[in-house]
């Protein structure tokens, strides 16, 4: 029988033997051992195939994505609109950052997807509407290319 925590083992060696520039593309002699490894587990194969370079990689276009959405949320002028914009981005970065704890053995496995990798349709589909509705609400704001407007003070 195996260890309680031998999903999260396995994916943290893995993770760990992918070194700073990883195995390359398709080589990973170490996660084929790794269950539910296109789901729970996809950042440890990421981690092992390119690394750390391509795991910063990977955390550095999640980081533009909140800061994107977030620069959304706070340009719009509309409540609602600035509301389901946070919300969208704190789903999304609960999401990613609960399944990196995973990935590391912080937390336990829960299951939860990292949203755009992850294999699943729903879990995908789900992360591509909140993207959609994230452009729509950036694209319907007023665009505002100064605070106020430019005037000669009258002395």
């Amino acid at each position: 029988m195996r260890d309680v925590s031998f999903q999260q083992n396995a994916a943290l060696t893995a993770l760990g033997s992918g070194g700073i520039s990883g195995k390359g593309l398709g080589i990973m002699p170490m996660g084929k051992h790794v269950p539910e490894r296109h789901n729970d587990m996809i950042f440890a194969l990421i981690g092992e195939q390119f690394g750390f370079f391509g795991s910063a990689v990977v955390l550095a276009a999640y980081i533009v994505l909140f800061a994107a959405g977030i620069e959304i949320a706070a340009s719009t002028r509309e409540p609602f609109g600035r509301l389901v914009a946070l919300g969208i981005v704190a789903i999304l970065a609960g999401q990613t950052f609960l399944n990196l704890l995973v990935a590391v053995k912080m937390m336990p496995v829960t299951g939860v997807t990292l949203p755009f990798i992850s294999y699943g349709g729903s879990s995908l589909l789900a992360s591509f509407m909140a993207a959609g509705l994230l452009l729509n609400i950036g694209q319907n704001r007023p665009i505002v290319m100064a605070n106020n407007s430019f005037e000669f003070a009258d002395e």
